[in-house]
């Protein structure tokens, strides 16, 4: 599990390098950063009032918003996260879809919570599934870096880490079940983890949100 510090770190906020990486303008960085909190900033729709259509229509001026200002993204330690900057950007669209539509549309609130298996926000969130209500957005990100950073991995690493992390299975379990040691289950496990934790675990702050 990745350590929660003294409880303020952000699990779900962009890395330093990726977002440098996003600020100088760089190959494939954007498309990472889309791929990662785009079905966020989806659910966030859902949650609340947008059907799905007006909820990608949403999304989509948010991140113009983001692309627009990401470069006066300063970081200041603890006060401030690239998740909580984009929340505010995505709240303030959906307040101006609701002022220029002046309605509000059923609300779709289950629609991610089927998606993931129900020990990997256990597993990868150091808050724990009920901890500060993150573990749906948590889950979220962390399935968006795992979809990101699987071909990293040989199969033989990612089915022991997969079989202990997302499916709940005893690591002895899983060493029997794969003919190999035990200390190489806890250590491909280890692997994914750390290159998940290296992507996602960062503080940020930003000035401008709208």
């Amino acid at each position: 599990m990745f350590s929660g510090g003294e409880g303020r770190r952000d699990p779900g906020t962009i890395s330093s390098s990726l977002l440098h990486q996003v600020q100088e303008d760089r190959a494939d960085s954007w498309s990472r950063v889309v791929h990662i909190y785009a079905p966020l900033a989806y659910y966030w729709c859902l949650r609340e009032g947008l059907q799905p259509a007006d909820a990608e229509d949403v999304v989509q001026e948010a991140f113009r918003s983001v692309a627009a200002r990401v470069r006066d993204f300063v970081r200041t330690g603890q006060n401030g996260s690239f998740r909580g900057w984009l929340r505010t950007i995505v709240r303030n669209k959906i307040g101006n879809f609701f002022r220029q539509n002046h309605r509000r549309v059923e609300c779709e609130r289950d629609f991610y919570e089927e998606r993931a298996p129900g020990n990997l926000c256990c597993s990868l969130s150091p808050e724990g599934p009920e901890r500060n209500g993150h573990s749906v957005e948590t889950q979220l990100l962390y399935l968006q870096v795992l979809d990101l950073v699987r071909t990293e991995f040989e199969e033989p690493t990612w089915r022991a880490f997969w079989r202990v992390v997302a499916d709940g299975v005893s690591p002895k379990h899983v060493a029997d079940e794969m003919g190999i040691s035990v200390n190489a289950v806890y250590l491909a496990k280890s692997r994914v983890l750390r290159r998940v934790r290296d992507e996602m675990n960062c503080h940020a702050t930003v000035p401008d949100s709208r």
